[in-house]
């Protein structure tokens, strides 16, 4: 995970106080990276708020039948050719119409780049900007009143994956949505990233906490615990029981998972990246099965370092919970937290 820029509302400015812009404004501080675009339409507000996902403020959109409420950052400066962006959500009612919850767009302006968009429903769509088109729509909607993680990651050359998780959790709100191909319609790389309500005559409340950006996907604000959020080296490891990686390694069943390979004398590694992991003891917890009794080989990883490693012997052929606790040597290894990855390999 590498966050470019995140804020995350805690300011402490007293609920009900608006949100200003630029280095000069009161968006940063404590609270991280400042906003420098705060735009609310005529009737619109846009605030500090005691209603939040984590701590103690948030921020409050009041939406009386303007067209766009968002927040972000025009990032001049950036050269990013990929971007991951990262945000909490929640709503007390859906619009009429569809409305742009997150957008990422080059420095040309409006025509280029993608967008999250949630339609009437409480459907979320992957949405191309360039071609006006929605590449991929959810299975599964949105609820009124609930905290919602979404997650998006795209680049300039038209990969995009839009996730939705219900407030920290691993396991997917529905099976991520991802594609290939898309035209992004830049010349140069994301500039133009906006966390909000955008659409025609919206009347609503929406709420925000803890958005970031970044070069990969983020994950949730670390709390705890930390689960995979990319595949960072799969080899010839295969999905099994679900369509996609994020599903099979981060939800709670055991029908869903990554197979190696047929085994041999020599290991055959994957690789995940982890979500941020908070202060505190580290311990790495996987589930493991397999044929034939076979030995696996576990790993924490920081970068390219390996922090600590661990072998099972005979793995049985019904799924096992095994834990790993770092030691204190081990754990003074550490010094990005943002950084770990988990290896997993197998012989016989």
């Amino acid at each position: 995970m590498a966050i470019v820029k995140e804020n995350t509302f805690e300011s402490g400015w007293t609920a009900g106080t608006t949100i200003t812009n630029t280095a000069s404004g009161n968006s940063g501080g404590l609270a991280g990276d400042y906003l420098n675009s705060v735009f609310g339409s005529a009737g619109n507000t846009i605030q500090f708020g005691t209603t939040r996902m984590h701590g103690l403020q948030g921020c409050t959109m009041t939406l009386a039948g303007g067209n766009s409420t968002t927040l972000g950052w025009d990032d001049a400066a950036a050269t990013n050719t990929t971007v991951a962006m990262r945000g909490y959500f929640r709503f007390t009612a859906f619009h009429t119409g569809n409305v742009f919850l997150m957008q990422a767009r080059g420095a040309e302006g409006g025509g280029t780049g993608f967008s999250v968009r949630l339609t009437s429903t409480g459907i979320i769509q992957a949405y191309q900007g360039t071609a006006g088109v929605v590449l991929g729509l959810a299975t599964k909607a949105l609820l009124v009143n609930t905290w919602y993680r979404i997650e998006a990651k795209f680049s300039q050359s038209g990969v995009w994956g839009v996730r939705v998780y219900a407030g920290d959790s691993y396991n997917p709100y529905f099976s991520e949505l991802e594609g290939s191909g898309a035209t992004s319609g830049m010349a140069a790389g994301f500039t133009f990233l906006r966390y909000g309500v955008e659409g025609t005559a919206v009347t609503l409340n929406a709420y925000l906490d803890d958005i970031a950006y970044g070069t990969t996907w983020i994950g949730p604000v670390a709390l705890e615990e930390a689960g995979p959020v990319s595949l960072l080296t799969q080899n010839t490891w295969t999905v099994s029981g679900s369509p996609s990686f994020v599903d099979a390694v981060s939800d709670d069943f055991d029908t869903t998972y990554m197979e190696s390979p047929a085994l041999t004398s020599t290991y055959v590694n994957m690789m995940v990246g982890m979500g941020q992991v908070g202060a505190g003891d580290i311990s790495v917890s996987v589930r493991l099965s397999g044929d034939a009794l076979p030995t696996a080989s576990v790993s924490l990883r920081q970068g390219a370092t390996t922090i600590a490693s661990w072998i099972v012997n005979n793995v049985p052929a019904s799924t096992t919970a095994y834990t790993f606790t770092l030691t204190s040597a081990q754990q003074a290894l550490i010094t990005n937290r943002a950084d770990l990855r988990i290896v997993v390999g197998g012989i016989i």
